[in-house]
């Protein structure tokens, strides 16, 4: 009975751990979502390109410019996304996206790293200025299907983990819906409309590289401390059966064996 108890009480303790656990991570997605698990690849950055670089720091970012034929009709799904490894800047839509003119044949997406047309005063930019537009085969700008958003991902500098994408509109930076993608540095936002998009710094809060160190700390002591209690209860359960075997005498065995005949 004892044994059943002690049983009990292991998994009882293992529960409360993992229960732990899951309650941190949830935690942590109410106070930093992001877009894809922590942790789910390795991704190694390289240098980030800049279009004007301070000393010391790499240029020659790339441009993006892909042409797709329609499919059926309609706009294709693409991922659009400039030649560093990995990408600066990316557009992703998903098929028939776009409204098309009558008589169109093809959707032409282009990303180019522009000046900024402005400072911005909702925080310092990071890294470049992008500009997103997607056409039709005479050149003409595509607009959104009502209701349709695509994807846009942008790269900041130096693994940054605080920023927001801002667009520039009516002469001025505007911050958009954004979040971490899961992986450092990167972020994504959803639009309906095209132009230049940026990072900006964001300030206050915890980022999602901090919110992932806090859940391996503090999951990694809710490790030792269920550790720290099993061992307890294992240690106490047999102080108790060591102390009745003592009690009941080295002959109690022999005794119930020869009852049990």
């Amino acid at each position: 009975m004892r044994i059943a108890d002690a049983s009990r009480g292991r998994g009882r303790a293992t529960g409360i751990t993992l229960a732990g656990g899951i309650g941190l991570i949830l935690a942590a997605q109410v106070a930093a979502p992001v877009a894809a698990p922590l942790f789910d690849a390795l991704t190694v950055l390289g240098p980030y390109h800049y279009l004007a670089p301070a000393p010391g720091q790499s240029g020659a970012p790339t441009s993006a410019t892909v042409t797709e034929a329609l499919v059926n009709g309609t706009s294709p799904g693409f991922n659009a996304a400039t030649s560093e490894s990995p990408p600066q800047a990316q557009l992703i839509a998903a098929p028939d996206a776009f409204q098309l003119a009558p008589g169109s044949t093809a959707v032409t997406i282009t990303i180019q790293p522009v000046a900024p047309p402005a400072p911005s005063t909702g925080g310092p930019i990071l890294g470049n200025v992008y500009h997103y537009a997607v056409t039709d085969q005479n050149g003409a700008n595509l607009a959104t299907k009502a209701g349709t958003l695509v994807t846009l991902v942008l790269r900041a500098p130096d693994a940054a983990t605080e920023a927001v994408v801002a667009q520039y509109s009516g002469g001025a930076w505007s911050k958009i819906d954004s979040s971490p993608s899961g992986t450092p540095a990167f972020f994504l936002a959803t639009t309906s409309s095209f132009g230049d998009f940026a990072l900006v710094q964001s300030s206050g809060g915890f980022g999602p590289l901090e919110v992932s160190l806090l859940i391996l700390v503090v999951g990694g002591i809710l490790g030792v401390i269920g550790f720290v209690v099993l061992r307890r209860r294992r240690r106490l359960e047999l102080a108790r059966l060591e102390a009745a075997q003592r009690k009941a005498g080295p002959g109690a065995g022999r005794s119930r064996r020869r009852k049990q005949r």
